[in-house]
């Protein structure tokens, strides 16, 4: 049995419903398929790239420089040591495996 008591509703608010519901979904819709495009991702990926790189050179430059601006001698040394060492494991590893 149907409750007597439940408020009854026009055709008109019915519609009225139905039109709101249907432009809610179609909005719902439109955000998901801008948020999952392709360019959209790519845009949204490059972005976050260049924002990472960004940072990354910040903190490389703020360790390059002491604060008065002079070159920080130290990590340049610490840089260069780490740069021979790999150019040295290679040279190694490359003489190790390409023995005639």
């Amino acid at each position: 049995m149907a409750d007597e008591s439940a408020p009854t509703r026009s055709i008109t608010d019915i519609e009225k419903d139905l039109q709101a519901a249907r432009e809610r979904l179609s909005s719902n819709v439109e955000a998901l398929v801008n948020k999952v495009h392709p360019k959209a991702v790519a845009s949204r990926t490059v972005a976050n790239a260049k924002s990472v790189a960004n940072e990354r050179v910040s903190w490389f430059k703020s360790k390059l420089y002491n604060e008065d601006g002079t070159l920080n001698l130290q990590f340049v040394a610490t840089i260069a040591g780490a740069v021979a060492g790999v150019i040295a494991l290679f040279t190694l590893l490359g003489k190790l495996f390409h023995r005639s």
